[in-house]
């Protein structure tokens, strides 16, 4: 179920039912090759969404998945992202944005296909996700830590890229592990 912060003054809110035109207008600023700076609102509402994606699909993976180090990455993926999503929404609260927590239509749409998945078709499904989802968030954390309008934001960026990054050095090397068959 969704989780609703929500701490008075300016709530943005983002709707499970309302959310694909609100998410592809911040999408639509995370374009694959030079990102803009996203203002601290759009920075917080994506990275709560992808760092719940992340859980989520990870949380299916630590149950699906058949290879060990994709569970051992699986895992990995859970206690970062949550840990991350914790300090995220105090951030949230601090800047009295609301966010609802949920995965918009597209992610839903692929997780309900990666569920469908069995073996490992779905092991490699899974970390092609991750490695997808990993590139645009430290295409986006890189970009706010450099520029972001946000002090806290910024240095919270700069705090968690390490993490992503590590995340999809992992990812990548599970995918080239996964593509070999070993």
């Amino acid at each position: 179920m969704s989780r609703f912060v929500a701490t008075g003054g300016l709530v943005v809110a983002v709707l499970l039912w309302a959310g694909p035109a609100v998410q592809a207008d911040v999408v639509e600023k995370i374009p694959k090759e030079g990102v803009k700076a996203l203002n601290a609102n759009d920075f917080v509402i994506k990275a709560i969404e992808s760092g719940h994606a992340e859980v989520k699909f990870s949380q299916l993976a630590k149950i699906k998945a058949t290879d060990a180090k994709v569970k051992e990455f699986a895992t990995m993926m859970v206690n970062d992202h949550e840990a991350a999503n914790k300090k995220l929404l105090e951030q949230a609260r601090g800047l009295k944005v609301g966010v609802v927590v949920g995965l918009n239509p597209d992610k839903r749409r692929l997780f309900m296909d990666l569920g469908k998945r069995s073996g490992a078709d779905f092991d490699r499904e899974y970390v092609r996700i991750m490695v997808e989802d990993h590139e645009k968030a430290v295409r986006m954390f890189e970009s706010y830590s450099k520029s972001g309008a946000h002090e806290d934001l910024r240095t919270f960026a700069k705090d968690t890229l390490p993490h992503l990054k590590k995340h999809l050095k992992e990812a990548r090397g599970l995918a080239a592990r996964l593509k070999k068959g070993t």
